[in-house]
């Protein structure tokens, strides 16, 4: 049996030969496979995309040009900053991050491991978000919110300052939380809820 590789003079020597084809992906389509990219997940055609382009010693993270960030922020290796994000001074941003376009990230905030922060996000000084967090588009974080670990927050929601969110939290799209709001861990709050200032949320409300 003759088993063939990747190639465009390929022939066929008999019906027991075994074609290999090479499959190579290029997420983001910067004519550079992946397996060869630099920063796979950012289009950057000349390799130029890395973490120390945009002033300041970012190591293996992949910074956007366009990107905003302050020159003593932390970013973690295989994080990823897209494009328009804006990372104000003394944040610290954990490994394998993805902040997408337009995200903003106030002052003195913390961000933890595999954690992605989607396109338009909002999100004031001095937060304290876990590992393992999704955080869906459009959504306004207040100051001094604390989000645990495994959380999982909708589109579009308001949060207001000094709100604690536990883990394994749900909320889902358009949910507005007042100030000193507090989520019990893995409670799962519906859509369209809204929870007034000072209030604890102990019991599930999604169907």
């Amino acid at each position: 049996m003759t088993v063939f590789g990747g190639g465009s003079n390929l022939t066929v020597s008999s019906l027991n030969d075994v074609w290999v084809l090479a499959l190579v992906v290029d997420t983001d389509a910067d004519g550079i496979p992946d397996a060869a990219d630099n920063c796979p997940a950012v289009f950057n055609p000349g390799q130029e995309q890395t973490g120390n382009n945009v002033g300041g010693p970012f190591g293996d993270s992949c910074v956007d040009p366009s990107a905003d960030v302050a020159p003593d922020v932390t970013i973690g290796a295989g994080t990823t900053i897209d494009k328009g994000v804006v990372i104000a001074s003394g944040a610290e941003i954990g490994e394998n991050v993805d902040l997408n376009k337009n995200s903003s990230i106030g002052e003195n905030t913390v961000i933890g491991d595999n954690t992605v922060i989607n396109q338009g996000v909002s999100i004031g000084s001095d937060v304290v978000i876990g590992v393992n967090v999704v955080i869906d588009k459009g959504v306004i974080i207040g100051n001094g919110v604390m989000i645990g670990d495994n959380t999982v927050i909708g589109q579009r929601q308001v949060t207001g300052p000094l709100i604690t969110i536990d883990d394994n939290a749900v909320l889902g799209m358009n949910v507005t939380l007042g100030k000193n709001v507090m989520v019990n861990a893995g409670v799962c709050v519906a859509d369209g809820t809204t929870v007034g200032q000072n209030q604890i949320v102990s019991v599930s409300t999604c169907p």
